[in-house]
């Protein structure tokens, strides 16, 4: 089967898409100028599995593999919540004035994990008051699993907060790795 450039294409508009699979694409999912709602889908071998362009909405339970990146986010505001994003190249990519929110709580947590490129690769900028700056803006990705009970900051390129993180079982935080606090 060959591959084509969007599986699904979102434009002005909303949309909610529940428990689909996708494969094979560009992009599995594209949305530009819309608000976007995914629950329990599960995108694998595309170049970007999400593809957000001056979007918003929500990421829930998505279950990302094979992507060469997991959910790329362009002037893109989605929360992402207990979604699996592993296997990838990259996992996250967020550019310009984006401001995602990552997990945040451990009712919300993600895991995002074993992608060759890293966990976040943060190129945003920061707005402000509505402005758009060209400062650095910090992606705040708190009470995500890593990987690990230790995650290796090197994960992480460009401003991440991702500090308390979870457990494997997402069930309790974490602030400093285990073998660090039995020294």
């Amino acid at each position: 089967m060959k591959a084509c450039q969007f599986i699904v294409e979102l434009v002005d508009s909303p949309l909610t898409i529940r428990d689909c699979v996708i494969k094979n694409g560009w992009a599995g999912i594209q949305a530009s100028n819309s608000r976007l709602h995914s629950e329990r889908v599960t995108i694998s071998n595309c170049q970007n599995g999400y593809f957000l362009q001056e979007s918003d909405g929500e990421i829930i339970e998505t279950d990302l593999r094979r992507c060469v990146t997991g959910i790329f986010l362009e002037s893109s505001s989605p929360r992402i919540m207990r979604s699996t994003i592993t296997g990838n190249s990259l996992g996250i990519k967020i550019v310009d004035h984006s401001d995602p929110s990552i997990g945040g709580s451990l009712a919300t947590a993600n895991r995002i994990y074993g992608n060759a490129g890293g966990a976040i690769k943060n190129e945003a900028k920061a707005k402000e008051d509505g402005m758009r700056l060209l400062r650095p803006y910090t992606v705040v990705a708190r009470y995500n699993y890593w990987g690990s009970n230790c995650p290796d900051s090197t994960n992480f390129r460009g401003p991440v907060e991702w500090t308390p993180w979870v457990d494997e079982s997402s069930k309790k935080s974490l602030d400093r790795c285990v073998a660090a606090a039995s020294k």
